[in-house]
């Protein structure tokens, strides 16, 4: 038979036309590909980040060991549970885009790359390792009544709960969907630079976790706030042996001309605005003159103690699951649970303050538009029509590695979901180390306005509208002094 079909083939007058100029047999002639450099791969370097509490912020510096491949900051939080009675606390979600508020890279005090909690919470939540990175972040601590409470986290009175969060600190120099392809070519090798240093601001204990509030018999405050017992910074090396680290020095390197890298960067602004009604109509502008691939936009209540006790208070009577708290249940209630399974860690106060656990309290977006001069450049007029234009970049609600990402998470309980998070990307790829086509100039552009519409808010209650601008920037270093400096960013 095969003899048959070749020689069928040769009678097709559009098969001879496209072989005239030969045939692509490459992927029938072994050819081995070229040794890699003599690499020796240094994996989790640690280094000891001093001073580092809730609230707080401090620095360390990055060893010059070689080209920096990735980095995880480890921070282990502790606090003690009420003196007298028996304590669920109110915990965050998605610890590893709380904790952490913002993290600078800098060269001789000079701001090199931003990145922050939020971002972060994004950016894992569209990475190819996103179970592995929530899994170690604490996505999802469980929370239930005081006296089912199970887990990790103990509700018994004047006990210590201590718990590890992994932060992954996603630059655009490192490999990731919005980083680099490649993080050996565009990396940095630390050893031609001058000194760098990490600067980290965290967010304060009560954000973290919380108690409830302090009535009597019932006083569920904590004893002891969040501290943070450790905190240490793993970074990945590559280091290249002397001869070909000379080789790759001569490619990259020039005393006459510095290093041109293309890279990304981040600003994040954020608007507060008070909700009419349950609705909120807000619009930011953004007097940025960047070069933007892409924009994160995100909506949630100001987040602030008084709501964080008021949530603590009904996670610990069991209402917070919007389930009757205690007796039997009766089959619509158990009809909910089969419905929504992700209910029972989606802990709201609905009644007085419409709040949920930190980090997944971003409210559905019903509305939003970008625009310069009266000009649309991007519109979702509903939910559903936002989540489908963003949605061939906007991974996060239609990630199949994460189970609760299905459709029922994002119905009901006042919409409050930490999919709420909605990318609008301009260019045709989220990498950051290429201009793919489709970035927006902002610099040509009168401000950019940014509209949103929400319901379900709480009424006549102060809301952020938080959007961070994702950028292209070339970053240079100089082969004669080691700095590195930002060159164009517009």
């Amino acid at each position: 038979m095969s003899e048959q079909s070749h020689a069928s083939l040769t009678n097709s007058s559009l098969y001879m036309s496209a072989t005239a100029q030969g045939k692509d047999l490459g992927p029938y002639i072994y050819a081995m590909k070229k040794a890699g450099g003599n690499v020796f791969s240094d994996r989790n370097v640690e280094v000891r980040v001093e001073g580092a509490s809730p609230g707080g912020t401090t620095s360390v510096n990055i060893p010059s060991w070689g080209v920096l491949r990735d980095a995880t900051l480890k921070v282990k939080c502790k606090f003690t549970n009420n003196a007298t009675n028996a304590t669920t606390p109110n915990i965050a979600r998605n610890l590893h885009g709380i904790v952490l508020k913002k993290c600078v890279l800098k060269n001789s005090s000079k701001e090199i790359e931003t990145l922050h909690g939020h971002s972060i919470l994004f950016k894992t939540q569209n990475h190819p390792d996103r179970r592995r990175l929530e899994l170690a972040g604490q996505s999802n601590l469980i929370l239930s009544k005081t006296s089912a409470q199970t887990g990790k986290i103990v509700a018994t009175a004047n006990t210590d709960n201590e718990f590890e969060v992994y932060i992954p600190l996603l630059f655009s120099t490192f490999e990731h969907p919005y980083g680099c392809q490649d993080s050996r070519t565009n990396g940095v090798d630390f050893r031609f630079v001058e000194q760098c240093s990490f600067e980290f601001q965290f967010a304060q204990d009560w954000e973290i976790a919380h108690g409830g509030t302090a009535s009597g018999s019932t006083n569920q405050t904590l004893k002891t706030p969040v501290t943070f017992t450790d905190c240490k910074l793993y970074l990945d090396y590559d280091i290249l042996a002397d001869e070909d680290m000379k080789t790759v020095q001569s490619q990259n390197y020039s005393m006459s001309e510095a290093q041109s890298l293309l890279n990304g960067n981040e600003i994040q602004t954020i608007a507060t605005v008070a909700s009419s009604g349950s609705d909120l109509d807000a619009t930011m502008t953004l007097y940025n003159t960047q070069l933007a691939n892409a924009m994160v936009i995100m909506v949630y209540k100001e987040r602030n103690k008084a709501d964080a006790e008021a949530l603590c208070d009904v996670i610990n009577t069991g209402a917070s699951l919007g389930i009757t708290p205690s007796g039997t249940y009766d089959a619509d209630e158990v009809l909910q649970l089969i419905q929504r399974p992700w209910q029972a860690h989606q802990h709201v106060e609905e009644a007085t303050t419409c709040t949920a656990r930190h980090g997944a309290d971003f409210v559905e977006i019903d509305y939003l538009e970008i625009s310069t001069s009266g000009r649309t450049i991007f519109k979702a007029e509903s939910l559903g029509e936002l989540m489908y234009l963003s949605g061939r970049k906007n991974r996060g609600p239609n990630s199949s590695s994460k189970w609760c990402g299905e459709g029922t998470e994002i119905q009901g309980r006042k919409g409050l979901s930490d999919n709420n998070i909605y990318v609008i990307p301009f260019t045709n790829f989220s990498f950051q180390d290429q201009l793919s086509g489709g970035s927006l100039s902002l610099k040509s552009l009168n401000s950019i306005q940014v509209r949103v519409k929400c319901n379900e808010c709480k009424s006549n209650a102060n809301y952020n509208v938080e959007v961070l601008t994702l950028y292209n920037q070339i970053t240079q270093v100089s082969a004669s002094s080691g700095r590195i400096v930002k060159s164009i960013s517009s």
